[in-house]
């Protein structure tokens, strides 16, 4: 396991597929998405920032923040009511949003090789002809 990997397996969340996977696995696979995420986002230029807001938990000795992963000008992910985050857990939060941001870029390619993969076919019959 990478550093990066050991890192989000020590401080992340995860869950598993009880049908196919042991506890064990599905915890080295959330913690080998998010470290790819991490390293994905960074090499494409996304940025997050964090911003204080209001906070109505019952606790009220902490700060509640919420984190924007942005490409460029575009908002990607979000995430609010982020209550007292370490700087661990920013770290966290940020991989995920780019892990939600890394699916939705892979759907949106998928989408659009469906579509070119349709329109090929539908040259073929005529229809574009």
């Amino acid at each position: 396991m990478t550093r990066q990997e050991q890192f989000f397996y020590d401080n992340a969340g995860w869950s598993y597929n009880p049908a196919t996977q042991t506890e064990e696995q599905g915890r080295i696979e959330c913690a080998k998405r998010l470290a790819q995420a991490e390293l994905e986002a960074r090499a494409a230029g996304i940025s997050y920032s964090w911003d204080r807001e209001d906070c109505d938990c019952e606790e009220k000795d902490h700060n509640s923040y919420y984190c924007m992963a942005c490409d460029g000008d575009t908002l990607v992910a979000s995430l609010g009511m982020i209550c007292g985050p370490t700087r661990e857990y920013r770290r966290v939060i940020e991989a995920e949003l780019a892990l939600e941001w890394s699916i939705e870029r892979n759907m949106a390619e998928t989408r659009r090789a469906q579509q070119y993969a349709s329109m090929a076919g539908y040259a073929a019959c005529g229809v574009y002809a």
